[in-house]
């Protein structure tokens, strides 16, 4: 990016000035997450400083001030005494670590992140079938087959598997060909390792058996059953969730 007095502070008829009301620092920052959009910002890009942001969105420095604040805090930018304050890059394990408590914790959230990530595998699901026709020896449909074998041996062996599953999923997700995509399930991944789950025999070799019927149903190019296989999976991933928490 060029020297910051290139760049107009003013966007033109988009009006980034704000009228005044009581959660004003959450404005503020909405604001400048915008205008980060609408000068195309890039990571390691300065900033206009917080004097610049007071005259452009019409309010104090202690507003702009904590709104910058909570940004650093998101991991959104960095703050560089003597320099200013810089984008950084995009990075899914901060959007994770500021998810709202809540949803951490609340099975109807669950079930609402587990309906995200349905509808982002059947895309998946969907790109993996068209990637197989092409080229059945794909490194991640490779990955997602050996994934399901070592779970099945895990399964008859009475082991933990989970690596494993993530690992199956991640290589669906690489199948799609979409880096935001990959990165929101990774989100919903890590979320994963923090919900109960039945670690039974049975109900490992169940989850190990799905899993085979998934990667195979791709490879044979049956869409229907590999998303049919999935939502099953999803299904019980739920079931196990709220019987965990108690509900």
């Amino acid at each position: 990016m060029g020297k910051l007095s290139q760049l107009p502070l003013e966007t033109g008829k988009i009006n980034l000035r704000l009228a005044k009301r009581p959660n004003l620092t959450h404005e503020v920052r909405k604001r400048i997450e915008r205008y980060i959009l609408l000068h195309n910002l890039k990571p390691g890009d300065r900033l206009p400083t917080e004097m610049e942001f007071c005259e452009l969105l019409g309010v104090s420095r202690p507003v702009v001030r904590a709104a910058m604040h909570t940004l650093e805090e998101m991991g959104l930018v960095s703050v560089e005494v003597g320099r200013g304050t810089f984008l950084n890059a995009f990075d899914p394990a901060v959007i994770f670590a500021n998810l709202p408590i809540s949803l951490l914790f609340r099975s109807e959230n669950m079930r609402e992140v587990l309906e995200v990530r349905h509808y982002l595998e059947r895309l998946c699901i969907s790109r993996a079938v068209e990637v197989a026709r092409e080229n059945p020896d794909h490194p991640y449909l490779k990955e997602m087959i050996a994934c399901a074998e070592e779970m099945e041996k895990r399964a008859q062996a009475d082991q933990q598997m989970l690596e494993e599953d993530i690992r199956f999923h991640q290589a669906l997700a690489y199948l799609a060909d979409n880096r935001i995509l990959h990165l929101i399930l990774d989100v919903f991944w890590e979320l994963r390792r923090l919900y109960p789950f039945d670690n039974s025999p049975g109900a490992k070799m169940r989850r190990a058996l799905k899993h085979r019927e998934l990667i195979e149903s791709i490879l044979k190019g049956d869409v229907e059953n590999a998303i049919r296989a999935n939502e099953q999976m999803i299904t019980k991933q739920q079931e196990e969730t709220m019987m965990g928490q108690g509900r």
